[in-house]
């Protein structure tokens, strides 16, 4: 059972005014202000779903929205007689046609898993045609257009021509000297809807026709000329007949809306529903609630929660539970500290979550599914029916046992206040063990001691309180499970002022167990803050040296990449001395090589290679490492996977995934966490082996390299590739290659026409030809070896 008198104490109808003021259509107002909380688990979690399926709408496409929805009931309830609705009410039942058509097209381009979306708007039932018609019959300032019937139109054309006739008429009348002295303005007029000229009244005479009225003064008369009086009379019949046409087009716009009035209460019915769906949604993102876990154990864990009425920047959020380790929670603490909001804030989320809302607290609460919430918080005295604050009290709790139905929630404000507290106390401790007796989950206020007492010594009941902060006489609000709170009421005394004589002998009254009971809370309470503010600096302290290590860490990277930057710098110049010294030898080789014969050239080839490969080995790390052919950005990332680290001009190796978007590289020694962003591929590349002896006289060479039988030099410069050509071609010829491929794409040709000048001149190659047909076409160059 849970009464509408339990919502009220809860506050739930605040929360139901909350929800209705984010509906946009009046029959979804009227769903959510009569919104209640639902007892059956099953229910529970499929108003839950509903509002997360809402919420998830809400996120991914924004919400339709469903203002033209108006409520039609009265409208279809006339039309569903024979009644007959004017161009205003019809327009209203139009612009809900659009909104249940658009509502549902909305909903086919949904995408995913929306079960209870989708089974709700199951129900709309557009209606196309009927919304063409109206929509072709009608003007949203409520007119009925020519287009709702082809007797109006015509009806409508010759009135307007025949008002022109009218007009002209008149309007000659104005433009004759004749006339116009008699008139008092040169304007034409109507009265009683006939075309008129205002005439002087001295010159009634003068002009013949009908008067149709006269000016406040007298001095004018409305005149009808005897020219026009039968134009008026034929323009007055075709308005009749216009007006004639407009009823029988009302009328039958109106049957058709009358033979869909099943299918229309049906639609609005559902756009109430989907309307509420999303209310309830957009009130969780105002509350910044979240969707709580169910369980059927009776447990409620309630993280972080806040009041949903109190500012967001005042509340307090509290940590509660029951149902797990006790069963039963006594909080205690002095006035004004917060113990009735606890309570409420409970009570007002476990109901907010049955009636499928998310609650606001922090995501991992959980929620049971009580049959019964019972409350009784407040001051209830009534004078007229002779009942004290007690007997008020004892009045509910007496409902609350005669109707207890499990799994029930009960919620006690101040129990046992209002009598001797002896009384009172024993009292209270009867019944809150008569209700865990009998299995329901309880939180009660109070400021008895006795019952903090029960509390420690009884199984699955614990001890809460709130703080309150004696020395600056103001609540914490933060709520505390495992020990109880004190009263305050000597410090909040002693801090107000009262005399020193007056506190000392009230504490002689107290006598010394409550003293020494007082003495030990107190202790209690100092040494748990002592701990929490030591643990709370321990926690600082350790994030501080956690963000010291990662600022150290990265600090250790940085100089890394800095140093390797530097690294790759220092070797970009040496190799930039080295292939100055390369271009210097291979000049002199040349002009040297000119001046000898066959034999002599390949000897001083031999020699040639020998010096180079000695520069080579003299200065290795000049050597930059090159990247190799077909470089691109990385697709796949797999462990053992080999990139570029353009940023450091080195290989490095993938050892791990390190995040989003991030892999962890090993370059050399170093190991960097990179984004992919800033690594390019490695392609697979076999290159050929080739061992080959080369034997003239008495010297013998033998040459084993590793050699690929083509080179990539699409994309450089001009500069770049004829030096990346001319030192593989020396490469090659050394291996013993026949002939070999130099790819240079297509492009606008500069780059190939550079390389076949080069190609002409130089010393290794025999002949030269572009790719034929499977070999790469104009793309590449095939360049045979002497």
């Amino acid at each position: 059972m849970i009464t509408e008198k339990t919502l009220e104490l809860l506050e739930f109808p605040k929360i139901r005014q909350k929800l209705a003021g984010h509906c946009d259509t009046p029959l979804g107002r009227e769903l959510a202000l009569a919104l209640t909380p639902a007892i059956d688990p099953t229910v529970v979690a499929a108003r839950l779903e509903e509002t997360a399926e809402a919420e998830e709408i809400l996120r991914r496409y924004g919400g339709p929205s469903l203002s033209g929805a108006g409520d039609l009931r009265p409208l279809l309830e006339r039309v569903g007689v024979g009644g007959v609705l004017g161009p205003e009410e019809l327009w209203r039942v139009y612009t809900a046609l659009v909104t249940i058509h658009q509502l549902a097209r909305f909903t086919k381009r949904l995408e995913g898993d929306l079960p209870r979306w989708r089974q709700a708007a199951e129900a709309l039932r557009p209606a196309p045609e009927l919304e063409a018609r109206l929509s072709g019959s009608l003007s949203p300032e409520g007119e009925v257009l020519d287009a709702a019937s082809p007797r109006l139109a015509q009806v409508r054309r010759e009135r307007r021509a025949l008002e022109a006739r009218l007009r002209e008429k008149l309007d000659s009348l104005l433009r004759d000297p004749a006339t116009q002295k008699f008139l008092q303005d040169l304007v034409v007029t109507q009265r009683h809807n006939r075309y008129v000229l205002p005439v002087k009244q001295e010159y009634r005479q003068r002009v013949p026709g009908i008067v149709h009225g006269q000016s406040a003064s007298g001095a004018t008369l409305f005149i009808e000329p005897m020219a026009v009086v039968e134009l008026n009379n034929r323009l007055r019949l075709l308005e009749d007949q216009e007006q004639e046409e407009i009823a029988a087009v009302l009328a039958e716009l109106s049957r058709a809306v009358g033979q869909l009035v099943s299918e229309l209460e049906q639609s609005l019915a559902a756009v109430a529903r989907l309307d509420l769906f999303l209310a309830k949604a957009r009130l969780a993102r105002e509350q910044e609630a979240t969707l709580p876990l169910l369980n059927h154990s009776g447990r409620v864990r309630l993280l972080a929660a806040r009041h949903p009425l109190l500012p967001k920047d005042r509340v307090v959020p509290i940590d509660v539970g029951l149902g797990e380790d006790y069963d039963l929670l006594i909080i205690t603490g002095p006035n004004t500290g917060g113990k009735t909001v606890s309570l409420k804030t409970v009570g007002l989320l476990t109901v907010m979550a049955q009636a499928g809302l998310f609650v606001p607290a922090a995501a991992g609460s959980e929620a049971a599914v009580f049959t019964g919430i019972y409350a009784d918080i407040g001051d209830e005295q009534s004078i007229e029916q002779s009942l004290s604050t007690f007997s008020s009290h004892m009045n509910n709790l007496v409902s609350i046992i005669n109707n207890l139905e499990l799994p029930a929630l009960v919620l006690l404000d101040e129990i046992g206040a209002g009598t001797d507290p002896a009384e009172g106390a024993a009292l209270a401790q009867a019944i809150l063990e008569h209700l865990r007796e009998r299995g329901a989950k309880v939180m009660a206020t109070t400021h008895l001691g006795e019952l903090k007492l029960y509390a420690h010594q009884t199984p699955r009941v614990a001890n809460a309180a709130v703080e309150f902060d004696a020395a600056r006489l103001v609540p914490t609000y933060r709520f505390r499970v495992g020990l109880p709170g004190g009263s305050n009421a000597l410090q909040v005394a002693e801090t107000l002022g009262l005399p020193r004589s007056i506190l000392e002998q009230a504490r002689e009254f107290l006598g010394p167990e409550r003293r020494e009971w007082g003495e030990l809370l107190a202790e209690l309470e100092k040494q748990r803050r002592e701990y929490e503010h030591r643990q709370t600096e321990a926690a600082r302290r350790a994030e501080e040296l956690e963000r010291i290590l990662r600022q150290l860490e990265r600090e250790k990277k940085e100089f890394e990449v800095s140093r390797q930057a530097a690294l790759a710098e220092a070797r970009r110049e040496a190799q930039a001395l080295v292939r100055r010294t390369q271009g210097e030898l291979k000049t002199l080789w040349r002009q040297f090589r000119a001046r000898l014969d066959e034999e002599g050239r390949r000897a001083a080839d031999r020699a040639f290679q020998v010096a180079r490969q000695e520069l080579d080995r003299l200065l290795p790390e000049a050597q930059e490492p090159s990247v190799p052919t077909g470089a691109g950005p990385v697709a796949a990332v797999e462990p053992g996977s080999w990139v570029w680290v353009p940023k450091l001009q080195q290989r490095g190796q993938i050892v791990a995934k390190a995040g989003s978007g991030e892999v962890t590289v090993m370059v050399g020694n170093l190991r960097l966490q990179l984004p992919l962003s800033e690594l390019e591929a490695l392609p697979e590349q076999k290159p050929e082996a080739v061992s080959r002896r080369k034997e003239t006289g008495s010297v013998s060479v033998v040459a084993t390299r590793e050699v690929s039988p083509s080179i990539m030099v699409r994309g450089l410069t001009t500069e770049e590739a004829l030096a990346e050509v001319d030192k593989y071609l020396d490469e090659a010829v050394l291996a013993g290659l026949s002939s070999v491929v130099v790819i240079h794409g297509k492009g606008e040709g500069i780059l190939r026409a550079a390389i076949h000048r080069f190609l002409a001149d130089h010393p290794h190659v025999k002949s030269f030809r572009l790719g034929g047909p499977g070999e790469g076409g104009i793309g590449v160059t095939v360049v045979n070896l002497t």
